[in-house]
């Protein structure tokens, strides 16, 4: 039997504890069982640019309540900024350099330059969570795509890479 549900206001934290497996389980469980159960927690620099890109370009009101743009010639290292850096992060504010930032938009301004791309973002919801059981092996599933369109048979998934060569995004989209 194959059985599927699409919640689309679902709490990050009550997708994480459903009961189902997602892809990036399955990749830990590839890994070994132990990256599988206790998965690490270590976010990277990548991770962190690519998360504050997906909440930029996705839902501004999360970026603007969520993270905090260190002014240009901003040195952590200098008593004042130092002080102001950790009332920021006392605030719960995640930081990114003012180049980042510059980068994040420059990125959106080209996704937006896309008109297919500008049309599919025009409407739709964030983080729906998709469930269904596998019919070959009755394993329950889920996703939980970055994006999904009104009225298309699409998900999308917004992601950054290093490679934008065509072999290098090939490789990059069957990582991801």
């Amino acid at each position: 039997m194959n059985t599927s549900a699409i919640v689309a206001d679902m709490s990050i934290s009550d997708y994480h504890a459903h009961p189902s497996v997602s892809k990036s389980q399955l990749d830990r469980l590839a890994i070994s069982p132990a990256h599988y159960k206790w998965p690490p927690e270590k976010q990277t620099k990548a991770t962190a640019f690519g998360a504050a890109l997906h909440d930029y370009v996705l839902s501004p009101d999360v970026f603007d309540a969520t993270y905090f743009v260190k002014p240009e010639g901003f040195n952590a290292s200098k008593n004042p900024d130092k002080r102001l850096q950790a009332a920021w992060l006392d605030m719960g504010l995640t930081l990114i350099s003012h180049d980042e930032f510059e980068a994040i938009q420059r990125i959106r301004e080209q996704i937006m330059e896309i008109p297919k791309a500008r049309y599919l973002l025009s409407s739709g919801q964030q983080e729906v969570s998709h469930f269904w059981t596998d019919h070959d092996t009755g394993v329950q599933c889920r996703c939980r795509p970055d994006w999904t369109p009104d009225g298309l048979p699409w998900l999308l998934d917004l992601k950054t890479t290093v490679d934008a060569s065509p072999r290098g995004f090939s490789r990059s989209m069957a990582d991801f």
